[in-house]
């Protein structure tokens, strides 16, 4: 953009500049910062942590609680922890859930969740990690107090890419009750307790590229 601008000189004689003002793209928002997570009964212990597959869910559990609260998919953890589809399906709920704030949830941490067994698809590329949760393990904008911290069944599926690094596909609770010796839930200090009310313009994912429209 140049503007032009009336210089006068002693002489009387008036000089004419032009000024020219750089117009580069916006710069993308700060990615969000990760709260402190504050646990019940210290960090998840089961015996089953080192199995790769639970890993995959541990791995996945914080960057997906973040990018929830912050309406912000854009976060390298993420996509290298979650599922492209699953990233698609969370920017599509983000984005319904835009401008309504009876509908929108935050999440009071990391999704809680004891591994109990791991079943492993006979090709390898898959498996269904079944254990303990959470039953609905959200706050809402009527409901700011933690859930009842009761387990219940639940089970996360999780996907082996063609390069050997894994991604949390889904998570699936219940209303079930579920038997859980190292069920420990981690609490983001502080709770997400901002503006509930969005635009579906304001939810951050990567396919934006950052050409935001200048009003005007």
């Amino acid at each position: 953009m140049s503007v032009l601008r009336w210089l006068g000189t002693a002489s009387g004689v008036g000089v004419v500049v032009a000024l020219v003002a750089a117009c580069g793209p916006p710069q993308a928002p700060p990615l969000p910062v990760t709260p402190t997570i504050v646990w019940s009964a210290g960090e998840p212990t089961s015996d089953l942590e080192s199995d790769p597959w639970v890993a995959a869910v541990r791995a996945a559990a914080v960057p997906y609680a973040v990018a929830v609260n912050a309406v912000d998919t854009r976060s390298e953890e993420l996509h290298s922890t979650v599922s492209e589809r699953s990233i698609l399906r969370l920017d599509n709920r983000l984005e319904g859930d835009g401008g309504d704030p009876d509908g929108t949830q935050r999440v009071p941490g990391p999704w809680p969740f004891d591994p109990l067994s791991v079943e492993v698809a006979e090709d390898g590329r898959s498996a269904v990690v079944h254990g303990c949760s959470i039953d609905k393990w959200v706050l809402t904008l009527s409901q700011h107090e933690l859930p009842p911290s009761d387990p219940v069944k639940a089970r996360a599926m999780v996907i082996k890419l063609d390069d050997g690094t894994y991604r949390l596909d889904t998570t699936i609770g219940s209303d079930v009750p579920c038997e859980s010796d190292h069920l420990t839930i981690g609490v983001f200090d502080p709770l997400p307790v901002g503006d509930w009310e969005y635009d579906e313009r304001d939810v951050l994912t990567r396919e934006d590229e950052w050409a935001w429209p200048i009003d005007g």
